[in-house]
């Protein structure tokens, strides 16, 4: 009977790449921005007095700005100028009402779109990505998160765990003992029928092409004997492959290493530029059916990271 594997993020790409958009799509990710409202009230000035950005205006009033607002109506007011707040930001129509000299309150809703974090990626100068040491012992795994990368001020970029599994079978998330250290990320199933599962990291985009690779240590066994390395680059994945043995063993793989050869595949090649994610994961082994049609065959795995790092 003809045997053949099948990658964490190979033939099954579609699906990872699915499940990875999925959860650096959630609200779980400091990154995704919810609406926000903007609301200014004031006392209308005497007539003849101009006002400030952002406040309400009496008869004779010239301009009136409200930041993230894309339009509004101001009674007695001749010109009306609304700025569109930060980049990225939309808005809806607001209404400004009140007689001449009373108060009035300005009322607009900005939604702000998901950043493209592309395009402002920051260049890494420190690799660590994961020690797991932050866990604070009660959290569920798949939402733990922590802070990346932070400048301190303006730009922040956060990573976190998610479960990838294929959906059979009992798999579990967990987080267990580390390599000498008291964390590391864990997903086993000990009866999957598709293509497997393994450990999801999300991450803001960064830019970590200043390194030769990522280290990892890892541990436990799979179907196949090894563990299959995936990085999101550019929407697409590129993948490597190394050996796993029932005891930490630290990986370091160049980027030059990661390829994809699949048909079509949107990247075939990184070197760290525009990383939003990573998997460590397990195979199934697929055999004939006697039809000429390759299934999975079922089987138990177990896939434990820890020391995440660019080197």
């Amino acid at each position: 009977m003809q045997q053949h594997t099948i990658q964490f993020m190979g033939s099954a790409a579609a699906v990872g790449l699915a499940l990875w958009g999925a959860a650096c799509a959630t609200t779980e990710d400091p990154q995704t921005y919810a609406p926000t409202t903007n609301t200014t009230s004031t006392t209308s000035p005497a007539a003849g007095t101009p006002t400030s950005a952002g406040s309400t205006t009496g008869a004779g009033v010239t301009s009136n700005t409200v930041a993230g607002v894309t339009s509004n109506t101001v009674a007695g007011v001749t010109s009306n100028t609304v700025t569109g707040g930060t980049t990225g930001t939309t808005g809806t129509t607001a209404t400004v009402t009140g007689a001449t000299g009373t108060t009035a309150t300005v009322t607009g809703t900005s939604t702000t779109a998901a950043e493209d974090l592309c395009l402002t990626r920051p260049a890494l100068t420190a690799g660590l990505v994961a020690d797991f040491e932050t866990y604070d012992g009660a959290t569920d795994a798949a939402t733990f998160g922590w802070t990346l990368y932070t400048d301190g001020a303006a730009v922040q970029r956060y990573a976190g765990l998610y479960a990838n599994s294929d959906g059979t079978g009992t798999p579990a998330f967990s987080m267990v003992a580390g390599n000498a250290s008291t964390w590391a990320a864990s997903a086993s199933n000990p009866a999957a029928t598709s293509w497997g599962g393994g450990v999801g990291f999300w991450m803001g985009c960064v830019n970590a092409s200043s390194f030769t690779g990522i280290s990892l240590a890892v541990r436990g066994s799979t179907p196949t004997g090894n563990v299959n390395v995936s990085l999101s680059v550019d929407g697409g994945s590129v993948s490597a492959t190394v050996p796993v043995t029932e005891t930490f063993v630290v990986q370091q793989i160049p980027f030059t290493t990661f390829t994809n050869t699949e048909t079509g595949a949107l990247v075939t090649s990184t070197n760290g530029d525009n990383m939003e994610g990573l998997g460590v994961g397990a195979s199934m082994v697929y055999v004939d059916d006697g039809t000429g049609t390759y299934v999975p065959e079922p089987g138990a795995y177990t896939v434990v990271v820890d020391d995440v790092t660019f080197y």
